[in-house]
């Protein structure tokens, strides 16, 4: 859904550069997905998942990052946000959040918004505002 949105509205899915993918290999698990759409895996620490944005935000060929979560793997939804509250102020890029997952994901999205970031439950909405 949020590549479809994207796409919808004349966005562009950057390819990451060599370099970033070489450092997630060392960061992720070799069942997680490098490419883009980064996934971290259900099995990922919040360390990775922050270490993993922090990467992907500076690699040369990336604007801004949709960071997802889903209460399907072992981290939490709370420790999720929490692992990547700390980078927007860091950044240089926006930070986009989507904890989809309705009541299950509901204090990770507070601690989220806390931080100032945009935040949305559905993939296509922080998108639609950043691609327009």
């Amino acid at each position: 859904m949020a590549t479809d949105a994207i796409i919808d509205h004349s966005g562009q899915l950057t390819s990451l550069t060599d370099s970033t993918v070489e450092r997630l290999e060392e960061v992720l698990p070799s069942t997680a997905s490098l490419s883009n759409p980064v996934d971290v895996t259900g099995g990922a620490s919040p360390e990775e998942f922050k270490r993993s944005v922090e990467i992907v935000l500076d690699d040369e060929n990336t604007d801004g990052i949709l960071c997802m979560h889903t209460p399907l793997g072992t981290m939490g939804p709370v420790e999720a946000a929490e692992a990547i509250a700390d980078l927007k102020d860091e950044a240089e890029k926006p930070i986009l959040g989507c904890w989809m997952g309705g009541e299950r994901v509901r204090e990770g999205k507070r601690c989220f918004v806390r931080t100032g970031s945009l935040f949305s439950q559905r993939p296509n909405s922080p998108l639609r505002l950043t691609c327009t």
